[in-house]
């Protein structure tokens, strides 16, 4: 179970798909709608891998509301 709902906008204009996490800004883009969901997922870890697993002192203020909205997106709740 998620801590909060994830909205991804799913869209497709003149064959190219757009998917995107809003607020995150984790984006893919492909002709091809499992390409373009891939490109996101890695756009995604990339985010991830700049934002939360890096020494949080080297980030500016962006960088740390980036890295909150992160961490508070894809938290697991145990029950």
């Amino acid at each position: 179970m998620f801590a909060g709902d994830i909205h991804l906008t799913v869209d497709c204009f003149e064959s190219l798909w757009t998917l995107c996490i809003p607020g995150i800004n984790a984006v893919g883009y492909d002709k091809d709608f499992n390409k373009a969901k891939s490109e996101m997922k890695e756009h995604l870890a990339l985010l991830w891998g700049e934002y939360v697993d890096c020494d949080e002192s080297d980030l500016g203020e962006a960088g740390q509301l980036l890295r909150e909205l992160l961490l508070k997106s894809f938290e697991v709740v145990k029950w």
